[in-house]
């Protein structure tokens, strides 16, 4: 109940909500109960609540990777990302019923991976460092970034699976809050508003580890910095302009850095004995 109301009064959230109008909040609440149902060992649930948010936008993806470690874990079969394709499918449904063509819902995600050229849109990203960069390096850029933010999904699935962390409650939560911001902070063409599932799910981090606070007034921080261009009007340190993404993006930098530390801390399996599918890992 506190981390639900906190999530209406948060700076960031009223921003994107209330006077922003977007709806980041549908996929970012589809995240939370992706993990929740990962940790409550129900996988076909979870990647339907993955198609869900698929459904609305294609942010959801940073937090899949999650399911590789689980695969490597052998918690999740590989059967299971069948689900999602066939309950996108489902929500296609309306749309031909009122007479589009089969492919149009279809395109409608296929486009938007091609739809900006800026290598970031004010988002607190890697790229803030290159904001002034002309477009026309972006084609050339975003290959290198791409490949760049694939190996560090799979160097850090990796680690989780070489170091024997265990699978429960706390393990989950932090690889879900590691990827929603390492991912959009690697990826090009990212939107200030990408990194909304990233405070989402520092909030509930903030809830699961004692002394974590300071993340979720880090990312409210870095948020608000880069919210401010469209909800002021203009940067809040005027004099350096696109600086401000640069600070956002340090600040960012630092977020990661903490809860790759805080993986030192969470709990291993001793030996590989265990590792079916098993209620008793779950916290």
């Amino acid at each position: 109940v506190i981390i639900y109301l906190l999530g209406l009064i948060l700076p960031t959230f009223i921003i994107n909500s209330a006077i922003w109008g977007q709806i980041d909040v549908i996929y970012g609440s589809m995240a939370v109960w992706v993990l929740y149902f990962i940790i409550k060992n129900r996988p076909k649930t979870a990647m339907i609540f993955v198609c869900l948010a698929l459904s609305i936008k294609l942010q959801i993806e940073f937090i899949l990777s999650i399911v590789g470690w689980l695969f490597l874990k052998r918690k999740y079969s590989l059967r299971y990302l069948l689900i999602p394709l066939f309950v996108v499918f489902l929500t296609y449904l309306p749309s031909y019923i009122a007479g589009m063509s089969f492919m149009t819902p279809i395109n409608h995600h296929l486009a938007l991976s091609s739809t900006y050229y800026s290598i970031t849109l004010n988002a607190g990203s890697l790229y803030a460092f290159l904001y002034g960069i002309n477009t026309k390096l972006s084609p050339f850029i975003s290959p290198f970034a791409l490949g760049l933010t694939l190996l560090v999904c799979v160097v850090v699935i990796y680690y989780f699976y070489k170091e024997n962390i265990r699978v429960n409650a706390r393990s989950i939560v932090l690889l879900g809050a590691i990827f929603s911001i390492l991912v959009p902070y690697l990826l090009p063409h990212m939107h200030e508003r990408y990194f909304y599932m990233a405070e989402v799910l520092l909030l509930l981090y903030a809830f699961t580890i004692k002394g974590r606070w300071h993340l979720v007034i880090l990312s409210q921080l870095s948020g608000l910095i880069t919210y401010a261009n469209f909800a002021l009007g203009g940067w809040y340190f005027p004099s350096i302009g696109n600086g401000n993404l640069v600070i956002a993006s340090t600040i960012n930098i630092v977020i990661i850095a903490l809860l790759l530390v805080d993986t030192k801390h969470l709990d291993r399996d001793k030996s590989d004995k265990g590792l079916e599918t098993s209620e008793k890992y779950y916290s």
